[in-house]
């Protein structure tokens, strides 16, 4: 029994049906004014297309976690994004390339490296490709189904699965130049947290917006940068949901920490503690305004009606 896992569609005339066949990919070609299935050949291939037995030798190298993501998504990219790349100044040819020369960056000694797709001259990574890189210690695939140009990753698909530890996770969106992830992007994990936002050099830069779906709650949505928190909105397991401004991910700076049971305080933190001059208000609408470090009050607080009408003062121990 076959599992169809995606299909590609081209001229109005032939459809490509990928489909998990005994554990194994499997790909044929059904050509729609024949009214029949062709066994595809490596020298009919067209650029958005792979030959069945190569898109096999891929799929081997992968870990099990790995195989059964590519299943979960649907099968091998359709590379379907829209990319300003002039791909007509030179020809291209499918190529398939096993060693460490498939990519540009070697920043593991350990890793094997098979690209399968698209070049030009040299053997350039350019146009539609597949990238694998696996390191052997920790069973981790490391895959790429992106947009090249001239041997630069633009857009596309990044998944890695470390087999050793059942833990995966997987990127849409843009790459720079060592293959880092770079611009917009939605960013997927095994504990079911998505990221969404944008990226500078493979940190969260600019605005984003993080979520457990596990869950059903917003982590964080906010300003990055370089892979810090700097201001936004934050859940706050057994707390609650703070707005403000941050330093090394913790509150730090003006903000307002709304608790779970309906109260608030708001004024500036230090190290995630209420440092100087604050207003508490209560679920019912009072409110104290007053002076606090940590969380002891200090000096006089000032006790209002939610009408702002003063109800008391209360005197606490000075600094």
């Amino acid at each position: 029994m076959s599992k169809i896992l995606t299909i590609y569609k081209f001229n109005n005339c032939h459809q490509i049906t990928v489909s998990l066949k005994q554990g194994q990919l499997q790909i044929s070609k059904f050509c729609r004014k024949q009214r029949m299935l062709e066994p595809m050949q490596h020298d009919q291939l067209e650029p958005i297309l792979y030959d069945d037995s190569i898109l096999n030798k891929i799929f081997m190298t992968l870990n099990k976690n790995a195989q059964q993501i590519i299943f979960d998504l649907g099968g091998w990219h359709q590379f379907d994004e829209k990319v300003d790349i002039d791909m007509t100044s030179k020809e291209r040819n499918v190529r398939f390339l096993i060693g460490e020369g498939t990519m540009s960056f070697l920043k593991y000694k350990d890793q094997r490296g098979i690209y399968y797709g698209e070049t030009v001259d040299d053997n350039v990574l350019h146009g539609r490709g597949i990238t694998v890189w696996f390191r052997p210690k920790t069973q981790t695939s490391l895959i790429w189904e992106t947009w090249f140009n001239m041997g630069v990753p633009v857009v596309g698909r990044f998944i890695e699965s470390a087999g050793t530890k059942k833990k995966w996770q997987t990127y849409f969106g843009g790459f720079n130049d060592q293959f880092e992830f770079h611009g917009s992007c939605i960013n997927n994990w095994n504990d079911g947290v998505t990221f969404e936002g944008k990226y500078k050099d493979n940190h969260w830069h600019g605005y984003g917006k993080m979520y457990d779906n596990v869950k059903n709650i917003t982590m964080f949505e906010g300003q990055f940068k370089e892979g810090k928190q700097i201001s936004g909105t934050k859940h706050i397991s057994g707390e609650g949901i703070y707005d403000g401004e941050y330093k090394e991910n913790c509150r730090h700076g003006k903000g307002k920490l709304t608790y779970f049971d309906g109260s608030s305080w708001e004024g500036t933190w230090n190290n995630a503690q209420k440092t100087g001059k604050g207003t508490y208000t209560y679920a019912d609408g009072r409110y104290v305004v007053g002076k606090w470090k940590g969380e002891e009050r200090v000096g006089v607080h000032f006790v209002y009606n939610k009408d702002g009408s003063e109800m008391e003062r209360e005197q606490y121990e000075e600094e």
